[in-house]
């Protein structure tokens, strides 16, 4: 940070100018909405006297995107897990009832239209059960 603040303060008014111009076009427009006010902030209040704040700031907001994906990560991966255990909970069920009704020989037809499996995994279990 030290390095990057003496480089930027040895900058004139009008290359600084450039300097938060292009961090603008380049680094806003890649983060989330609700920072890329808080970077217009940050970058509208700066000046070349105070660079140390400034790059203390960005590195606060980007810390705090980061953040903030991490959570929204962990949330997806929840709702996934959450979802995948529904979807293999009710495969199971079908799979039950399928052996069930193998067991009290109804034709298979009517287990496929019963539980929506196919005649390959209803032949699958007849085998199982067969065993």
């Amino acid at each position: 940070m030290q390095k990057l603040a003496g480089v930027l303060k040895r900058l004139t008014p009008d290359e600084f100018r450039h300097f938060t111009t292009w961090l603008k076009n380049v680094v806003k427009p890649r983060v989330p909405g609700d920072f890329s006010g808080k970077i217009d902030g940050i970058l509208n209040d700066s000046n070349p006297l105070e660079v140390e704040r400034m790059i203390y700031n960005l590195e606060l907001t980007l810390e705090e995107m980061q953040q903030q994906a991490l959570l929204k990560g962990k949330m997806e991966g929840k709702l996934e897990g959450k979802l995948e255990g529904k979807l293999e909970g009710k495969l199971e069920g079908k799979l039950e009832v399928a052996k069930n009704l193998l067991l009290l020989n109804v034709d298979i037809d009517t287990i496929i239209k019963a539980t929506g499996l196919s005649p390959e995994e209803i032949n699958t279990l007849r085998k199982q059960l067969e065993n």
